[in-house]
């Protein structure tokens, strides 16, 4: 049962702990409840779990100060705020034109393919791999910091879905920087009104999900018959396994919006000042306040004051829920945005979508 505490706020009683829920309505507070419910079983579990659900998208954060999950995350994804320097009429290109106009450049670019042994290097070192061959600026590697990964953690059939999958992401927008609600914020992130921008969502793809299932199973066959969620006691070593392949994972997602970087600055030879604008993780696990696991499936991983994009604004995170916040947006209420009355986050940039 959800009791309605506050605005855009429900609470809930899970098997060992209390889901915070932040949602709109009530029909996405339910949603998100029952998607995070699970974690609630996750041994060690320091609650709350806290979940946000809208239309547009739904997740939640757990952490335990004793085990580990790969079924409680989502594969690790990177998001990137590209800035151009270039106002979007300098383009002379109808502002509704810009899609195929970006779809066209991009098509024209010739992508670096990716061997097995690249894989593996990418795998490990992320980005900075992916900067030996050029693919990257020296600038470029500080927002795309690698995780701790080891190739080795993951299957066969992972690196070759890891092989067949590299390409540019498809989820790649491109927006006019509309109205500037925290004038000091934007200044530090180098944007300007009616400037194009880029949003790049680069997910694992196959080889996260499929590595995800691996050590979910794995997990799965060493404890059958016991109850809640499969999981492996932190220092063992099926969660060093399991940390090591979502670290694979997380460089790979990098490597690829490292490629996305490179195909735009290809694309758009004009924009000589193209550049990472602000970076974040969505999903995986990180290691936080005395080694204890956080958990994270749909949401971003985010400290106070750290820039990302949700739906259709440039925000920033307030620290809370795990250090996490939705990327997905939520429609507005009564002319309110949950997310950022709920204190989840603060909106700084409007983004205007071409």
């Amino acid at each position: 049962m959800l009791d309605h505490v506050a605005r855009f706020e429900w609470r809930g009683e899970g098997e060992e702990a209390e889901v915070a829920v932040y949602a709109p309505d009530e029909g996405g507070a339910r949603g998100a409840f029952e998607r995070a419910l699970p974690a609630t079983r996750l041994s060690g579990v320091e609650g709350p779990v806290y979940a946000a659900g809208s239309p547009e998208g739904a997740g939640f954060a757990a952490a335990s100060g004793s085990h580990l999950a790969p079924a409680l995350v989502s594969a690790p994804e990177r998001g990137l705020l590209v800035g151009s320097g270039i106002p979007v009429p300098a383009l002379e290109v109808p502002p509704e034109d810009m899609p195929r106009l970006l779809l066209r450049r991009l098509s024209e670019v010739r992508l670096p393919p990716l061997s097995a042994p690249g894989l593996l290097r990418v795998c490990e070192g992320g980005a900075a791999a992916a900067a030996e061959s050029g693919l990257v600026e020296e600038e470029d590697l500080a927002p795309l910091s690698p995780r701790p990964g080891d190739p080795d953690a993951l299957s066969r059939r992972a690196l070759e879905a890891g092989v067949r999958g590299w390409g540019l992401p498809e989820d790649l927008r491109c927006f006019s920087v509309g109205a500037v609600r925290d004038a000091e914020g934007a200044e530090r992130l180098g944007v300007e009104p009616g400037e194009l921008v880029f949003a790049v969502r680069a997910p694992s793809g196959e080889l996260g999900r499929i590595s995800l299932a691996l050590h979910r199973e794995r997990l799965e066959a060493l404890l059958p018959g016991e109850g809640g969620v499969a999981a492996a006691p932190l220092g063992s070593g099926e969660a060093a396994d399991a940390e090591a392949a979502l670290g694979a994972a997380s460089n790979y997602a990098d490597a690829l919006a490292a490629l996305a970087l490179h195909a735009l600055r290809r694309a758009f030879p004009e924009a000589g000042g193209l550049s990472v604008r602000a970076s974040w993780r969505v999903g995986g696990i990180s290691r936080e306040e005395g080694g204890r696991a956080v958990h994270r499936s749909g949401l971003a991983c985010l400290g106070e004051g750290e820039a990302f994009v949700c739906g259709g604004d440039v925000c920033r995170g307030k620290g809370r829920m795990h250090r996490s916040a939705p990327p997905f947006g939520a429609p507005e209420v009564s002319g309110l945005f949950p997310w950022e009355e709920a204190g989840l986050l603060e909106r700084m940039v409007d983004l205007d979508p071409l």
